[in-house]
């Protein structure tokens, strides 16, 4: 298990626990870890053991995922889909890695909010889609 260090140039602006879809081919709803800095999005993936979060408090104790890191340049946030779900954001990364995350408009505005404290922007492309102007 990994721990998400910050670089020494690098400030973390807004951290705590996001619902996210996670797993294999099957999604399962976690809680995982976050922190939004002035340089990356960074989040906790549970890989294939993500459906053992929802077997209990035991479980995610032991599991706690290793840390991903998303760079602002080249980040896209869609209005993401899975299944009937459709109240999700998708972050997706240049080199085609990407998440979903819950409760989209609540996340996009705290997602907006952390990076206004550093003087970065969300600039909205389209309807559906946003990109991080430094």
């Amino acid at each position: 298990m990994a721990k998400f260090v910050p670089d020494p140039d690098e400030r973390v602006l807004k951290s705590g626990y996001i619902g996210m879809l996670q797993g294999g081919r099957v999604k399962c709803p976690v809680s995982s870890r976050f922190f939004i800095t002035n340089r990356r999005f960074v989040w906790h993936d549970l890989g294939k053991w993500a459906f053992l979060q929802s077997q209990g408090a035991l479980w995610m104790l032991l599991v706690k995922g290793r840390p991903v890191s998303f760079p602002y340049d080249g980040m896209r946030i869609t209005y993401g889909k899975y299944a009937l779900n459709k109240d999700l954001l998708e972050f997706s990364s240049p080199d085609g890695r990407s998440v979903l995350v819950t409760r989209r408009q609540k996340t996009l505005d705290m997602f907006r909010e952390a990076l206004a404290q550093a003087g970065i922007g969300l600039v909205q492309n389209s309807s559906e889609e946003w990109s991080v102007q430094a």
